[in-house]
């Protein structure tokens, strides 16, 4: 299942340490991305918030130090803990797929560019989803919707969807859920991609 464990029952998305701004394309030719980082979200919210992680996939930076009030919330830090810990754990014994899931990153990224073009997308969403054990078998569909672009995958063994999906901002999304998961997960402005 490789990095399967890392959507499951949440989500993720992979991008740069500029909220809001995209991942760029134009990086020199054997060099790696700086700060390609994974934020893990749980699906439900404790006290009233949700616990969401941030770790650095590209080097050793390590991860988001939560803020005083969500220090001070025993529940919220025992659930950040328990995710923090996980995470590690998946990452570093995947270390090999984890490095090359930041080279597939920034691969995709190079070929899809600013044009955004739609094979390239088809290819990336494939590449970033074997990493997660979602394989060609389980594509449910494949759409272009105003955030981005998402495959769904369905799971018959345990009866559930997974999206793994590119958005406008060129961040990678993946969780359990449907599109209109994916929608909603997307940061940035609604606009199409333009077909190539």
């Amino acid at each position: 299942m490789k990095l399967r464990p890392l959507i499951k029952d949440q989500r993720i998305h992979i991008d740069n340490h500029n909220p809001g701004k995209p991942i760029t394309w134009d990086w020199p030719v054997g060099e790696r991305p700086d700060d390609v980082h994974l934020d893990k979200s749980m699906n439900k919210k404790v006290h009233g918030k949700y616990v969401k992680v941030r770790v650095t996939l590209n080097n050793n930076q390590g991860a988001n130090i939560p803020k005083k009030c969500e220090r001070e919330d025993r529940a919220w830090m025992d659930a950040y803990n328990k995710m923090m810990e996980e995470v590690h754990e998946i990452l570093s014994n995947n270390e090999d797929i984890k490095n090359q899931l930041v080279e597939d990153v920034k691969q995709s990224i190079i070929e899809i560019g600013p044009q955004k073009r739609r094979r390239a997308i088809r290819k990336a969403l494939k590449r970033i989803a074997d990493h997660f054990g979602l394989p060609d078998e389980k594509l449910f569909s494949f759409k272009m919707v105003t955030r981005g672009t998402f495959a769904l995958y369905y799971d018959d063994e345990i009866s559930t969807y997974f999206y793994v999906g590119i958005g406008n901002d060129y961040a990678f999304y993946l969780g359990e859920g449907n599109g209109r998961d994916f929608s909603r997960r997307v940061k940035g402005k609604k606009y199409t991609f333009r077909r190539a």
